[in-house]
């Protein structure tokens, strides 16, 4: 019994020591995984350990583990973007209109320029004009003119948002 209980105190110390430290080499996320940070990359890798780097297009693939596993071989550069879920195959009006717009499916890193959904503004405004008294009721006549609004906005169409930097698990 006095065995039993020593053995389950010392099993018990292990897991404790083991569930709470921080072994050298972190394996933290799986091959392909995404993680956004506050971390600059140093500090990052501090944390997450070795494998991850930032999708930024700047690092080749063609000996990492996402390519010899996985047959990637280019980064989507994301800086600067905003990320979106892949469609598949969704068909409702909350669907990406890509596969409208370009006849075929969206791949995962197919980029997207910006666009502004077409529309319309009806503008029509007008302004009283004197005219002479002969044959009207009035010395005054409704005159509508059709303007152009001037232009307001900045450089691009945006949600608001905060910057975080992007990246992925590349190798193991």
């Amino acid at each position: 019994m006095k065995q039993t209980l020593i053995t389950f105190i010392i099993t018990g110390a292990f897991l404790t020591i083991m569930a709470f430290s921080k072994p050298d080499d972190k394996v933290v996320g799986a091959i392909g995984d995404v993680k956004y940070s506050v971390l600059s990359p140093d500090k990052f890798k501090e944390e997450n350990g070795s494998g991850w780097v930032l999708m930024d297009d700047k690092i080749p693939l063609q000996n990492c583990d996402l390519n010899t596993k996985h047959g990637i071989s280019l980064l989507p550069d994301a800086r600067g973007l905003f990320i979106r879920g892949l469609n598949l195959k969704r068909n409702d009006e909350k669907a990406d209109p890509y596969l409208r717009e370009n006849n075929i499916e969206r791949l995962v890193g197919d980029y997207q320029t910006d666009m502004l959904k077409e529309h319309t503004h009806n503008y029509t405004s007008g302004k009283f004009n004197q005219v002479s008294g002969k044959g009207s009721a009035s010395q005054f006549a409704w005159d509508p003119q059709e303007y152009t609004s001037k232009p307001t906005g900045g450089v691009e169409t945006r949600p608001k948002n905060i910057a975080l930097y992007i990246y992925v698990k590349i190798n193991q």
